[in-house]
C-alpha cells in the first residue's frame, strides 16, 4: 500500500536521539507512513542504529547540511504528504493521525500547520497556533503535500537557519492558505548547539533571505531582521556593519526606540563591548 506520509529525517551525528525519534514515528496510531532517514555525513553510530529498523529507507550523503538532506529525502518519498522530523525530536503519537483528519476535512489544503511542546531540561512550554498569534513553523510540526513542496522547488539548500520560515514566506506569497490545527504534534528538544543558537549560520542565512525577497519581505519583517544582524555585528566586533544595518532597521520604524538605543551603543564600541559579549568562533 502506498504511504500516505513520507516522514522524512535529516541526521548529523545525533546517535545519541535518533532512535527515540524513529520510535515516536513507528508508535503512529495512523498507518501506512514511510520513514526516510538522510544521513547527512555522520561519523558517529547513525548507520548501526538505523539498521535496528528494516522498516526505515536509509540514505547516506556527504555532509550538504540540513536543507540539502531534506531535499534528498522528499527525492527518495513516495507519500503523497511530507513531515519533516528533526532527529533530536519526536512526534506525539496522535500527530498523523491529527494530520489526516484535517486532511479529509480540508480537501483543498495543501499545507497545515500545529503547534509543539518545547523542552528545556525540565521545563516544559506549548506553542498552540492561534488566530491572530505567531508561533514560529518548526520541523514536525507542519505537513505539505508533496507536489506543493516540488513545485516551490524546495528547501533553499543554502539556508542554515531559518529555512522553515524562508519556506513559507514562499507558500504565503503564491497564494496557497495554510490551515492552522490548534494542538500540539511535535516534543520540540532545544539544542544549545542547533543552528539558531550559531550566530554565523543566523548572520548569513537572515542576510541572503534579505537579498533574495527584500522586495516581499514586510517592513516589519525587514527590520526585525536588520536589527538581528546589527545586533550580530556589533557581538562580531564589526561595529560599522551593525551601524549599517540598525540604521536601516530604525529607518523602516522610527517609534522603534529599542532599534534606536542599539544604533546609539553601537556608534560607541566601548559601551557595546561590555553590553554584548563577543560572540565566540562559530
Amino acid at each position: 500500500m502506498k504511504p500516505r506520509f513520507s516522514v522524512v529525517i535529516p541526521s548529523f551525528n545525533r546517535a545519541a536521539t535518533l532512535e527515540r525519534s524513529i520510535e515516536s514515528v513507528l508508535v503512529q496510531t495512523y498507518s501506512p507512513h514511510q520513514i526516510i532517514l538522510v544521513d547527512d555525513g555522520s561519523t558517529d553510530s547513525t548507520q548501526k542504529i538505523v539498521s535496528k529498523f528494516p522498516k526505515v529507507t536509509y540514505h547516506y550523503q556527504k555532509n550538504k547540511g540540513v536543507s540539502a538532506a531534506r531535499n534528498k529525502g522528499v527525492e527518495l518519498a513516495t507519500g503523497e504528504w511530507l513531515i519533516f522530523l528533526d532527529s533530536d525530536d519526536e512526534l506525539l503519537p496522535n500527530a498523523l493521525y491529527d494530520f489526516q483528519k484535517e486532511i479529509e476535512i480540508y480537501r483543498d489544503v495543501l499545507v497545515f500547520s500545529a503547534g509543539y511542546i518545547l523542552i528545556q531540561g525540565i521545563r516544559k512550554n506549548e506553542f498552540i497556533p492561534k488566530e491572530g498569534r505567531y508561533i514560529g513553523q518548526v520541523s514536525g510540526s507542519f505537513v505539505i503535500n508533496r507536489k506543493l513542496f516540488l513545485k516551490l522547488g524546495g528547501y533553499d539548500t543554502r539556508l542554515k537557519f531559518g529555512e522553515n520560515t524562508e519556506l513559507f514566506f514562499r507558500i504565503e506569497w503564491q497564494g496557497y492558505q495554510v490551515k492552522k490545527i490548534f494542538k500540539s504534534v511535535l516534543y520540540y528538544f532545544q539544542n544549545p548547539n542547533g543552528g539558531n543558537n550559531n550566530l554565523t549560520n543566523v548572520t548569513e542565512s537572515l542576510t541572503i533571505i534579505l537579498e533574495k525577497h527584500n522586495h516581499l519581505l514586510s517592513n516589519r519583517i525587514k527590520r526585525i531582521y536588520h536589527q538581528i544582524l546589527g545586533v550580530n555585528f556589533m557581538r562580531f566586533r564589526k561595529f560599522s556593519e551593525a551601524r549599517k544595518h540598525l540604521l536601516i532597521a530604525y529607518k523602516l520604524n522610527f517609534k522603534r526606540l529599542d532599534t534606536f538605543g542599539r544604533l546609539f551603543i553601537s556608534c560607541l564600541p566601548f559601551i557595546a563591548l561590555k553590553l554584548y559579549p563577543e560572540s565566540p568562533k562559530n
